[in-house]
């Protein structure tokens, strides 16, 4: 065939744009040069997400498990494919039923670690408590192309690399709780493992990490005695190395959360903020739940104060914050965003502001200039005056919510607000049509911004968050192209609207889309800057009851991974709070 005789590159380029999965398998079948580039793209990403679809009231899981161990042993058996696997992600939640082929009660240890062995050219893991994640964390020099590993739930103590460079530029590792008491150089201590990281990945630009959190995983690794022996070993090996350990050239971000909040020493994590003082310019800081107090605030204007080129500040309000000075978030805000050590801030994130989106809240943020990104969320008070009967008042918060943007500073690019009501619900899909609105309106407010996301995080039908929002709306800022394909000037644009409801998490939801022109009246000032890349996950839009019938007569299989459903669950701006 004559596509067999195009460049290879060529031949990568037309099947990434083959549109499923099904086609991909069937494309494996014609012809050898084809099979090798479909193959490639088959088995490029694989993530072992657990399907929770439900069918004649019984969850598809078995089904979902199957295909997955299918799907690892190839890899495994198959050195070819598995050389093919460019990221690996485990399923996020290994609790009662959803857990992954990982994590099958069949599952053979000799085939897992097989299939690490084989996964050479990963770029990028998401690795739960399993077998399969402990081989690739013990041989982490072994991965020359893995830059983005993310780590949940294994121990340090238990688990660690070889005393040696890595090629990691991103690391997020969530440790869990640990024996207290630790000295501060026994092997598997949070000093231990920063030291590690610190020798041995001096590419890393990002590094997170988590301390004292499990509450998404029920399952627990049961670390070989030749694992933790080598992990103790490697300790040694760095406590003989301390006084030589430089600091990392190119750290750009480092995060810290504690589900302790403020209780406890800081000493380490501030000497290591002090040793990369120079280079970091993006910070996480754990201040605990009530976190609108002095101490608080001294804490955090400490560590601004030693960061001379912050852009990014994000606060981690998980853990408690103890018997503190409290002061009224309007003060604490304003002193915030005044302090001399956050002029230069870009990047703000919050999950719970402590207070209602209001045009006096939206005001306090005007002192940051420069701001650009903001994903904040607002109180979740059952007591709120957006609350009434268990039912959220979108109609009466929405002035507010829009008088918060309004006065928000007119540099903004990209703005997601979260609205955190877990108590509480809606009585019917149509209490959010008002929420669904406003974007030219926003958008002519602050001439810069062309991204706008609003997520609802309000009660399920079972009485609880889900791993997902209930609701959103999702604006996009665009060219407006006419008729005669013209891209105008910047006193029109298009706006498109996305909107997502569920009734319970991705199994039945429903995405939806419209675009309306938006023109600016002279003496209006205009558009300004760079438009949104494109529409809410590309144009996305989903029926779950249209497809669930149409799976129904064809037979559709929804357990290989990567299937559609995924796509909105797999939004990179949703921050979960769901609690098992």
């Amino acid at each position: 065939m004559a596509f067999n005789k195009l460049p290879l590159e060529t031949m990568h380029n037309i099947v990434a744009h083959v549109p499923n999965i099904a086609c991909l398998r069937n494309l494996c079948l014609t012809s050898r040069a084809l099979q090798d580039v479909s193959r490639a793209a088959l088995y490029r990403d694989i993530n072992l997400f657990v399907d929770e679809y439900h069918l004649d009231g019984e969850l598809m899981t078995t089904g979902c498990l199957e295909r997955q161990t299918k799907l690892l042993k190839n890899i495994a058996e198959d050195s070819k494919i598995g050389h093919c696997v460019r990221s690996f992600t485990n399923h996020p939640i290994t609790c009662r039923t959803f857990r992954d082929a990982t994590l099958a009660p069949q599952a053979e240890q000799s085939l897992l670690i097989a299939a690490a062995k084989n996964m050479i050219n990963l770029n990028k893991a998401l690795l739960t408590p399993n077998t399969l994640a402990a081989e690739i964390v013990a041989n982490l020099q072994s991965y020359q192309k893995l830059q983005n590993l993310q780590i949940y739930d294994l121990n340090p103590k238990e688990h660690i690399w070889a005393f040696a460079p890595t090629t990691l530029k991103h690391l997020k590792w969530q440790v869990p709780p640990l024996a207290p008491g630790y000295p501060p150089m026994e092997e598997g201590s949070t000093y231990s493992l920063l030291k590690m990281v610190q020798a041995t990945c001096l590419s890393l630009e990002s590094f997170d990490i988590s301390l004292g959190q499990r509450f998404r995983y029920t399952h627990r690794l049961e670390a070989l005695s030749s694992q933790v022996k080598n992990a103790q070993l490697q300790y040694r090996k760095l406590a003989g190395e301390l006084p030589d350990i430089l600091p990392m050239k190119n750290l750009k971000h480092f995060g810290l959360q504690n589900s302790y909040g403020l209780f406890g020493d800081y000493t380490v994590f501030l000497d290591f903020i002090k040793q990369h003082h120079t280079t970091l310019e993006s910070i996480t800081i754990p201040i605990g739940h009530h976190f609108e107090s002095r101490e608080s605030l001294n804490f955090i204007l400490s560590i601004t104060s030693m960061l001379p080129n912050l852009k990014e500040l994000s606060f981690d309000t998980s853990g408690p914050s103890g018997p503190l000075t409290e002061i009224d978030i309007e003060d604490f805000l304003r002193e915030l965003t005044s302090h001399p050590s956050t002029a230069n801030i870009e990047k703000f994130s919050c999950k719970d502001i402590h207070a209602e989106f209001t045009a006096e809240i939206g005001e306090k943020f005007q002192a940051w200039t420069k701001l650009k990104f903001l994903q904040i969320g607002d109180i979740d008070d059952e007591e709120s005056a957006y609350i009434e009967d268990g039912r959220v008042l979108f109609d009466l918060y929405k002035p507010d919510i829009v008088a918060f943007i309004a006065h928000l500073p007119p540099s903004l690019t990209h703005l997601y607000l979260e609205i955190n009501k877990r108590d509480a619900t809606v009585d019917d899909d149509s209490d959010f049509d008002i929420m669904c609105d406003f974007g030219p309106l926003i958008f002519k407010s602050l001439p810069l911004l062309h991204t706008c996301d609003v997520h609802v995080w309000m009660s399920n039908i079972d009485g609880g968050l889900g791993q997902l929002p209930e609701k959103g709306v999702f604006y996009r800022r665009l060219p407006h192209i006419s008729s005669s394909n013209q891209i105008s000037d910047g006193k029109k644009k298009d706006v498109w609207t996305s909107r997502y409801d569920t009734v319970y998490q991705q199994d039945y939801s429903f995405v939806s889309k419209k675009c309306e022109t938006v023109e600016v009246e002279d003496g209006e000032g205009g558009f300004v800057g760079e438009d949104a890349e494109e529409v809410w996950l590309g144009g996305f839009e989903f029926d779950c009851e249209n497809y669930e019938s149409k799976w129904e007569a064809e037979g559709v299989d929804r357990s290989w991974p990567n299937w559609m459903g995924e796509k909105v669950a797999g939004y990179e701006m949703f921050r979960s709070r769901y609690v098992e």
